[in-house]
């Protein structure tokens, strides 16, 4: 999806596409290009990638009203030249989970990543990332099966002698987080 307007095509795609199987998606990773990371003036100088750019205050605005689904935006966020800018076009256009940090704060099950076999070689269609998302959302009832059988207490041991805090199996707060094993 290499421009805003390929993107939220292929939110409609999806949102349709799982409206019309009964499948819910309450959320949607929105992989920006590395070019983001950037301030405006050097974008230009560097090679494009696949994903989109949002240069104007329409295209950020329409990330969170094109399709009900919460985006989620992870990359090229936090820590970039242009974080702040980012941060705050992203708030205001609705975004509620920016940076992969705050999966820290409400585990969502995005560790399951059903992306298409052919992404190593070629941008996928809108129907081979639905039949992707498909896939996983039932390796994600799977696995939410097998939680009740899985025995976390020697994750739970690492995190406290690290120096997570725990509260329900779920680590509260990113800031609170010591660099992992010191």
């Amino acid at each position: 999806m290499g421009s805003w307007q390929s993107a939220a095509e292929a939110l409609l795609f999806l949102y349709d596409a799982a409206e019309k199987t009964g499948f819910v998606v309450d959320r949607a990773g929105i992989c920006l290009d590395r070019r983001m990371g950037l301030p405006k003036e050097y974008r230009g100088k560097i090679p494009a990638e696949t994903g989109p750019t949002l240069e104007t205050c329409e295209d950020w605005m329409q990330v969170g009203k094109i399709v009900p689904i919460q985006p989620h935006m992870g990359d090229f966020m936090i820590g970039f030249p242009a974080a702040t800018e980012n941060t705050v076009n992203a708030l205001k256009a609705g975004v509620t989970t920016i940076g992969n940090l705050s999966q820290l704060e409400c585990p969502t099950g995005h560790a399951v990543l059903p992306l298409p076999v052919t992404e190593a070689f070629r941008i996928p269609s809108a129907e081979e990332n639905t039949d992707a998302q498909n896939y996983g959302n039932r390796v994600e009832e799977a696995a939410r099966r097998l939680l009740p059988h899985v025995d976390f207490s020697a994750c739970y041991a690492f995190c406290r002698q690290s120096g997570y805090r725990w509260k329900d199996g779920v680590c509260p707060v990113p800031g609170r987080i010591k660099s992992c094993g010191r």
